[in-house]
């Protein structure tokens, strides 16, 4: 297809307009917090399972130092005795009354509450006319 009249221009990139009026990219562009969900889900299910034996794990260092002092908390002794533990008792307080690996999806509700917050302050700034833009609102969706 060319890139005529067919495409829209944003930021010096052209893309054709029937990439733009597909179903999927308007989805994707009006729903970018469930996207976000949705795809946090999945990796926090599958991508430990996938590389967690390897030489690089997916699971960062910090969900270990999480789970860690919740197991201290489960035992009556204080988070802080687990060296590296710097964040509030009442995370691993929280954490301790839950499986270990509820805990992934804890942090992707809260990551997702934190996306939202982002996205929110994105469309604050704004020109209400921009906040319709379509590619707009896919580039939200990676924020």
């Amino acid at each position: 297809e060319t890139y005529g009249t067919n495409a829209v221009a944003n930021h010096h990139t052209m893309i054709p307009k029937a990439i733009l009026d597909h179903p999927i990219i308007d989805f994707l562009a009006k729903n970018p917090i469930l996207n976000g969900f949705l795809i946090r889900i999945f990796l926090a299910w599958f991508l430990p399972w996938l590389m967690d034996g390897s030489e690089v794990p997916y699971t960062d260092i910090d969900f270990h130092v999480f789970t860690d002092a919740a197991k201290y908390i489960s035992m009556g002794k204080s988070p802080y005795d687990r060296h590296t533990y710097r964040y509030t008792p009442f995370l691993a307080a929280f954490l301790s009354y839950m499986p270990k690996e509820v805990g992934r999806y804890i942090f992707c509700i809260a990551d997702t509450i934190c996306g939202w917050i982002i996205l929110r302050f994105r469309q604050s700034r704004r020109q209400p006319s921009e906040n319709s833009n379509l590619l707009t609102q896919l580039q939200d969706g990676i924020w």
